[in-house]
């Protein structure tokens, strides 16, 4: 099963706070960072999937994240040109975010 037909937000939950959720610099040619902030202690994982939710790679893949504000930089520089998905997953919720390599 393909990630896009297993995780879906409600309607209110498709806008999430930059200052909660952001991915920058998007468009990417090589690199691109996360920041984030978690309320409780909990697995997060990034998982990186093509437009059409197929999984090509894990990012990060975590057991136990503290809860505060967290920063990753992922490197992509093997990825084709082409629109991608990055699913967030940290146990409370999971967001979507359309992530474009140029």
């Amino acid at each position: 099963m393909k990630i896009a037909d297993k995780l879906f937000l409600k309607k209110s939950e498709q806008i999430v706070d930059p200052e909660l959720f952001s991915i920058f610099t998007n468009p990417t040619n090589l690199d691109f960072s996360v920041s984030y902030i978690i309320d409780l202690e909990s697995p997060v994982k990034f998982v990186l999937s093509d437009s059409s939710g197929t999984k090509i790679k894990t990012l990060l893949d975590l057991d136990k994240q503290t809860e505060g504000n967290h920063y990753y930089t992922f490197s992509i520089p093997d990825l084709k040109t082409s629109a991608n998905l990055l699913v967030f997953t940290n146990g409370q919720k999971t967001l979507i975010s359309k992530i474009a390599k140029n």
